[in-house]
């Protein structure tokens, strides 16, 4: 396949783990980088070579892409820009790859992939985890029938509260539905000191380097309980702790002989109970290598890399990614699903 030259718009955390993924990949050229930060963009040059196309604007970079070979522009700014850079790649006849979650609101992320079905282009959102060793070792096993039929699934992110819900609560939901099947309805809760929220009661919450906005707060709980196409039932709890050391992100699956639990999502590490009625607390057995897809940016890169390795195959045979932007609409919807529920008091929602 040809090569295709990239676009890469956003140069933060996530943006260099794009940039390094593409490094190892011979068919990709990281053609151009764009960030309001100037400081981000010399970090770029420096590690990628003076070659690489500089723009202080997003939509500069999307205007100046070369159209002689296929193209694709990579979006890992916050998330309120997702949409904006979206929609003007997809106009100009790229491919698109955004960071999760996709959008804002679950109607933006559905116009987004009616558009590019409409123009013909890929889209895919970056779900990686579904590429880490620990879930495609989860699925492997689960296919096997090693902890027998599936019962329930349980997830849970302690530590950051509805920060959780932008960073990590989408994957949990994407490895839900790639494991009890498209979710049918939902219910929610979303409190914060007691009182119920709306999304409307969103504030910004600057993290990361330099304390740019990189999520949004809302409750200090959530809870998401779900009903999927197999008939399993799964649970979702996103609490608030006060010290990030306390933060734990983990997915139970739970079958009529054992268990499987993937824990930390971003680290990739998979344990199995086999014995679904021992002690709870004890005989969970490393089913990955603790140094697998350790936790950190480094760590987050070969999964990155799969994706877009998948991305590419899939604008050259003009196939839909593993991680389409109709997974994307699903798990944010899901997530954001939450808020909607417990608005109307908990009552039932349909996807």
């Amino acid at each position: 396949m040809e090569q295709i030259n990239f676009g890469l718009i956003g140069c933060g955390e996530m943006g260099q783990i794009h940039a390094g993924a593409l490094a190892g990949i011979p068919n990709a050229r990281l053609w151009g980088v764009a960030d309001i930060d100037p400081a981000a963009l010399d970090r770029v040059r420096n590690e990628y070579g003076g070659d690489v196309v500089l723009f202080d604007s997003g939509h500069d970079l999307i205007t100046a892409m070369p159209e002689d070979a296929p193209r694709a522009v990579i979006i890992a700014t916050t998330v309120e820009t997702h949409v904006e850079y979206a929609i003007a790649a997809i106009q100009r006849g790229c491919h698109v790859l955004v960071e999760k979650p996709m959008a804002e609101y679950v109607a933006h992320a559905r116009h987004l992939v009616a558009q590019a079905g409409a123009r013909g282009v890929r889209l895919a959102v970056n779900h990686n985890g579904v590429f880490m060793s620990a879930f495609q070792r989860a699925k492997e096993l689960i296919a096997q029938g090693r902890i027998g039929e599936l019962r329930f699934l349980e997830a849970w992110c302690k530590g950051r509260g509805s920060y959780d819900l932008w960073e990590v609560a989408g994957h949990i939901c994407d490895f839900m539905r790639r494991i009890g099947g498209e979710v049918r309805w939902m219910q929610g809760d979303a409190t914060r000191n007691g009182q119920t929220m709306t999304f409307a009661d969103k504030m910004p919450i600057p993290r990361g380097p330099g304390q740019r906005k990189t999520g949004w707060g809302i409750a200090d709980y959530l809870y998401g309980y779900y009903a999927f196409a197999s008939g399993v039932r799964g649970e979702l709890r996103i609490g608030t702790l006060e010290q990030d050391s306390l933060h734990t992100i983990a997915l139970e699956v739970h079958g009529s002989l054992g268990r499987l639990r993937i824990y930390q999502s971003s680290g990739g590490y998979l344990y199995t109970k086999m014995d679904q009625f021992a002690d709870p607390d004890r005989q969970w057995y490393p089913d990955t290598p603790r140094n697998d897809h350790a936790v950190g940016l480094e760590g987050l890169i070969e999964p990155t890399r799969a994706l877009i390795n998948d991305f590419i195959e899939c604008i050259g045979h003009r196939g839909q990614p593993k991680v389409s932007g109709e997974d994307g609409c699903a798990a944010l919807w899901m997530t954001l699903g939450i808020f909607d529920s417990s608005l109307q008091g908990g009552t039932r929602l349909y996807y």
